[in-house]
């Protein structure tokens, strides 16, 4: 027999075994064979990656084993250190009716959330490598010179992995994916794989074998573009000027003494010093000037900008400027000097106003360094090379917390946030605890796979428990062995790709729910919003094994918030009357502004100046760069405490507008500080920029001498008007209300008895004899309406449940004056928040104006099942402040290369077991000299006593 046909009869047998096993699942009653696939295929298809890991068809972790390959010369290799060649532990497997891919592991919970669906195609690939030319010292690339090699990996734009960008890791081997994919019935009672068929669609047999409707959807799950379809690339962080407004109908006049430009260089000079470089070309009247001098000291004289000022006090308006010498067909750096753009700008009409001028753009040949070369020479020369340690041979590590993330496109700011988040407490007894993923799994919504990858709670723990673990590490062979290194056989090389956390995450977020560069300070303070809202979600809702979050030493359950929270204390004291207003709130972030005028110029040894110029050789017309600038980080430190002078102040204490002092202290010291050095300010166009310098933080930080202090800070001020029995006073308690006489007597004038004239006035708090009416009106038949009031009790007229304490009384009576009863009042303001909020409250009223009684019991039942869910969401408090001394080690830095935060790049630097570890999206190495004075977001751990 041939072996044709005998391969034809093991498919026949194959299929034969599948379509009775197919058969045996159907439910005719639920339409049959139709009931186990998706009946429509113009849906999303997630093919290449598991819900409830990070495994896919290729990339699987170290805990599942691999079976023997065959390399490009045939020969038989083992994948894996483990002999075992059993691959049902491997790949994944889509489920037929979702379209959504699950692993062996959970196979049995993706079956019982989807009905127990039996009908899975299961992917499994292989690489499978191609000779590659260095192995035989051949190749274009082997015959290159050093000189030719090291001017290829300039960069010529300001990108990374982009061509002409700056560079990437070296290229990866050449390889062919060898797909394995079979359609398979498993039984979930069993749990048992009981018949599978190995799929070929250019077979024809196949698909006569199989129902339609079964081979069309396992085509579709094999042949659609998954997530990763397309090779995800970090985008340009290219800054692209926009087009000036001006452009089109720009103004341009020649004088006796201006009519043409001479093409000569030689020729051009600043108009009013006689400055060669640096020189721009007014696109209106033909003035040539110099520049503006940056914030280093570099730069021009700043002649082109005070002729455009002085043109446009006569009255006319000649914003737009050339930077002569960077003209060429391809275009040139244009700027506009404009107040509405005050920026570097696109003109599509460059040409013509050129040849305005005689200038011929087709002829012209670039003499200077553009603009955006400048920055990218900064960049190599200083930023990008400390933050990155671009150059230096940094050895790779791999383990328990060091696994990187893949860059989906502008995703750094994602990632680099992350892999700080991970070393905190909280995040991991909360998101990295493998026990309570289970449960989040098991307890998710009916629908398997496809549930879960739209499941914040499960998602979050999916990431944060694999990068926390070493399940997706590389081995030390994998790592040490340079051939393994190169041909990276599980995928792990390019790191974990978050995209459901990140897409779930930003769900709803006008920014961070694009494909846009962010600002990793933004993202982090998004995150805690959001992981609280979670684990609140996740704990009302059983989703965590309770006693494995329970601190032992408070009996409570800690938001992933407050870890991170502090309070500040603001007081401002008014200039006329010397007396204080006091105001508590709450951050994640203790911001600290950079004074730029504290900046100076780093000293630089001779070494170290001769190293520098080594790198790069200086071209013809080309500035010199200046020395880095540094501020000191105790004058970042001061600014924070520094009283600032607020002009134009009310002050309640003499009734009327002075001026007022205003400094912001600290009431408590969090156990992780977050530190934001704010290099980044907007400029006069309301466009964020950055101040090139340096500024060295301490890895050891005592903030104690920023805390306030009772004696000095708060007692030696006399408290204004409004502060005198409110609780932001910071040593001020509760003043006990009596009712006011004259309104007392005014309502038991309109007859109303005594007892319940003093009720109104207390429970309305004295706000007028108006107010206390409405509130009479609508309690005058409470059963203890006559009784004699307490004082301080106003808890009877509150509501009884555990959360009427914070009903404010005197809210519930503006509520009932505009015509709403008492318990819808109530149930307004319990719903809209513990503020008191009489605007939120109506807002809400109004909402629910058409069907009130209804809605406010389903509230009123809500809010008893949050309240009674009861013993361990109660002690879910997102607003609890932890408060200790202020001693810190710093364990963790992202760091910010780019002109400002909504464009660049970011990576991370994490001190783990006395070593710093770089995270740069999916590469993660040991840093030799961590970038602590370039810093954007610092973290910072209290220090064991």
């Amino acid at each position: 027999m041939s072996t044709t046909t005998t391969k034809a009869s093991s498919v026949m047998e194959e299929a034969s075994v599948l379509v009775e096993a197919i058969n045996a699942l159907c439910d005719e009653e639920k339409g049959g064979v139709n009931s186990l696939c998706c009946s429509s295929f113009d849906v999303v298809v997630v093919n290449d990656e598991c819900a409830y890991t990070f495994d896919g068809p290729l990339h699987y972790s170290s805990k599942r084993k691999r079976r023997k390959t065959a390399d490009a010369s045939g020969n038989e290799n083992d994948d894996d250190d483990d002999d075992d060649d059993d691959r049902d532990d491997c790949g994944i497997f889509v489920n037929m009716k979702t379209l959504r891919a699950t692993t062996r592991k959970y196979l049995q919970l993706d079956s019982k959330k989807t009905e127990k669906q039996g009908l899975y195609v299961t992917r499994k690939w292989t690489k499978v490598f191609f000779e590659e030319e260095e192995e035989k010292g051949g190749g274009e690339d082997s015959k290159m010179d050093d000189s030719k090699k090291n001017a290829k990996a300039t960069p010529t734009k300001l990108g990374i992995g982009v061509e002409g960008g700056f560079d990437e890791e070296d290229a990866k081997p050449k390889y062919a994916i060898e797909k394995d994919e079979r359609i398979v019935v498993y039984d979930c009672d069993k749990d048992a794989i009981v018949a599978e068929m190995k799929l070929d669609f250019k077979d024809e047999e196949v698909r006569n074998l199989l129902p339609t409707i079964v081979y069309e959807c396992a085509k579709t799950i094999s042949e659609r573009e998954g997530y990763d379809a397309k090779k995800d690339v970090m985008a340009s962080w290219e800054d692209v000027p926009n087009v000036s407004k001006y452009s089109e109908n720009l103004i341009q006049v020649k004088s006796d003494d201006k009519q043409r430009i001479s093409p000569d260089p030689k020729t051009w000079k600043c108009f009013e010093t006689g400055e060669t470089t640096n020189l721009w070309l007014n696109l209106s009247d033909g003035v040539i000037g110099s520049g503006r001098r940056h914030f280093d000291g570099s730069g021009g004289n700043g002649s082109a900008l005070r002729h455009y000022q002085s043109e446009k006090a006569k009255g006319n308006e000649y914003p737009l400027v050339v930077k002569l010498g960077t003209i060429t067909p391809d275009g040139a750096d244009v700027y506009s000097y404009a107040a509405d753009e005050d920026d570097a700008v696109t003109d599509p009409k460059l040409a013509e106003h050129l040849k305005f001028w005689g200038i011929d753009i087709m002829s012209q040949v670039k003499t200077e360094q553009t603009m955006s070369e400048i920055q990218i020479d900064k960049n190599r020369t200083f930023e990008f090379d400390a933050i990155t340690e671009h150059g230096k041979d940094l050895k790779e590590v791999s383990g328990e917390g060091l696994v990187g993330l893949k860059n989906l496109g502008n995703s750094c700011y994602v990632n680099s946030v992350v892999q700080v988040m991970k070393e905190c407490a909280n995040v991991r007894n909360v998101f990295a605890n493998e026990k309570n993923k289970e449960r989040v799994f098991e307890t998710g919504k009916s629908g398997g796979a496809q549930a879960i990858e739209n499941d914040p709670l499960a998602q979050t723990m999916k990431l944060f428990s694999s990068l926390t673990s070493s399940e997706y590490a590389r081995t030390r062979e994998e790592l040490s062995d340079e051939t393994r290194k190169k041909r990276d056989m599980r995928g792990l090389a390019d790191g974990l790709a978050p995209r459901m956390f990140k897409r779930l995450v930003g769900e709803g977020h006008l920014e961070f729910s694009t494909a846009r560069q962010q600002d990793a300070r933004e993202f982090f303070e998004h995150c805690l919003e959001k992981f609280d809202k979670w684990q609140k979600e996740g704990v009302r809702e059983s989703r965590f094994f309770i006693d494995e979050q329970i601190s032992t030493s408070s009996n409570t359950i800690s938001s992933i918030s407050s870890e991170f929270q502090f309070e500040t204390l603001e007081r401002t004291v008014c200039g006329s009357s010397q007396k204080a207003g006091f105001k508590t709130s709450s951050q994640v972030v203790l911001d600290l502004r950079v004074p730029r005028e504290k900046a100076v110029e780093i000293e630089t040894t001779k070494e170290e100046e001769e190293a520098t110029a080594s790198k790069r050789q200086k071209k013809e017309g080309e500035e010199n760069v200046p020395a880095p600038l540094e501020v000191p980080f105790a004058a970042c430190l001061e600014t924070y405490t520094q009283d600032s002078i607020v002009e134009d102040y009310y002050s309640p204490a003499i009734q009327g507008k002075t001026f007022a002092t205003r400094k912001t202290l600290l009431k408590t010291c969090p156990n992780v500080l977050v530190l934001c050095v704010n290099r980044y300010y907007v400029g006069d166009d309301w466009r964020p920029k950055k101040m090139d310098c340096v500024v060295n933080v301490p890895e050891r930080l005592n903030i104690e001498s920023l805390r306030v202090d009772e004696k000095t800070d708060v007692d030696a001020y006399e408290p204004m008007p409004e502060d005198m029995n409110t609780d932001s006073n910071v040593n001020a308690s509760p003043t006990a209300i009596t009712a006011d006489d004259t309104i007392v007597a005014q309502l038991v004038a309109m007859g109303f008895s005594e007892n319940g004239s003093k009720r109104a006035a207390i429970a309305t708090s004295n706000a007028g004899a108006e107010v206390a009416m409405e509130w009479v009106l609508s309690h005058s038949d409470d059963l203890d309406f006559n009784e004699p009031p307490t004082t301080t009790d106003t808890s009877k007229f509150n509501d009884k449940s555990t959360n009427a304490a914070s009903v404010s009384v005197e809210a519930i009576s503006q509520l009932e004056a505009m015509g709403f009863s008492s318990s819808a009042s109530r149930t307004a303001l319990r719903v809209s928040g513990s503020n008191n909020s009489v605007e939120a409250a109506c807002e809400w009223l109004f909402a629910n104006m058409d069907n009130i009684d209804e809605a406010c019991a389903k509230a009123e039942r809500e809010l008893e099942e949050i309240e009674e869910g009861g013993r361990v969401a109660a002690s879910t408090d997102v607003n609890e402040i932890i408060d200790g001394k202020g001693d810190y080690e710093l364990f963790g830095v992202v760091s910010h290369m780019g002109s400002n935060t909504g464009c660049g790049h970011y990576v991370a630097h994490v001190k783990k077991n006395d070593q710093w570890i770089l995270f740069n999206d999916q590469k993660v190495a040991v840093s030799e000299n961590p970038p602590l004075g370039l810093g954007y977001l610092y973290f910072f751990r209290r220090r064991s006593t």
